[in-house]
């Protein structure tokens, strides 16, 4: 059952020591148990995405599938802010770029300014909160915004935690070889934390990095300059009978392929995208 926003536990601030929060946090991690596991194959990528959304529902994490790609400081308010333009990370194949998430990233847990983030000592260091920033009151009581920063953060690591009990093994070690992508460091408590955020969206680049980087059927070679931003990207998915079709992510259209009755050989009718089917 799928829990309302006003009614959902999960959406209400408790203190990290609290039985409410000890209770919660179990059920999210510990007590969790997917319906399904998946690999890094593409054509999971439909039923994935799906089994997440149901999970975020459920776990209140929903909103943070959401990332915002443009942010307009109030010039009348310190610390406010006019977030925009939000990008779904499962409704909108290949639009969120790898920049969004770690500007969203580094609002989180980094300086909260709207940049990428800096390394250091090679990894990504989780911020205190301040007074600057409006997340500590005077003297040190924790404001409106502190509150809000530890719901979000504690959803990430829902988020993070879920998406990777939804792996199977082979995905974990795989996903697990890019863990500089997503994980933050607490310089003070030498504790490791995974952004959700950061790690779904590189599960779902190592989803389609099996993608060919030109078109079998070589009409579409001239789209294919990775520095266009009208590139077409494909991804090669098998057939029950042998036939391969490329799907191209921008237009959400099928590149049909033809046969050659003399050769055999695939090619495209007229170019990507020409011909539509469901998905």
């Amino acid at each position: 059952m799928v829990l309302s926003f006003l009614t959902n536990p999960f959406n209400n601030y408790y203190t990290a020591n609290s039985k409410e929060f000890i209770s919660l946090d179990k059920a999210a991690k510990q007590d969790f148990k997917p319906e399904n596991r998946y690999n890094l194959l593409p054509g999971n990528a439909d039923s994935f995405a799906a089994d997440l959304e149901k999970y975020a529902k459920h776990y209140g994490y929903g909103f943070l599938l959401n990332v915002h790609s443009t942010r307009i400081p109030d010039a009348t308010a310190t610390n406010t802010f006019t977030y925009s333009n939000p990008i779904h990370m499962l409704k909108t194949w290949n639009q969120v770029t790898d920049s969004n998430v770690a500007i969203n990233a580094n609002k989180m847990w980094g300086t909260h300014d709207w940049t990428q983030g800096t390394l250091i000592g090679d990894v990504f260091q989780i911020a205190e909160m301040t007074q600057a920033r409006g997340e500590l009151g005077n003297p040190n009581v924790v404001s409106f915004l502190s509150h809000k920063k530890f719901l979000e953060r504690w959803k990430l690591t829902i988020m993070s935690h879920q998406v990777m009990e939804m792996l199977t093994p082979e995905a974990q070690v795989a996903i697990k070889l890019h863990k500089k992508k997503y994980q933050w460091i607490d310089p003070l408590a030498n504790k490791t934390t995974d952004d959700g955020r950061s790690l779904l969206n590189k599960l779902l680049r190592l989803i389609f990095s099996g993608r060919s980087d030109k078109c079998l059927c070589g009409t579409c070679k001239d789209q294919d300059d990775q520095t266009s931003r009208l590139r077409i990207q494909h991804h090669q998915m098998a057939l029950g009978n042998g036939i391969q079709v490329h799907f191209n992510y921008e237009q959400s259209s099928w590149c049909i392929p033809r046969i050659s009755i003399h050769h055999g050989l695939l090619g495209c009718f007229f170019n990507c995208g020409s011909k539509k089917l469901q998905s």
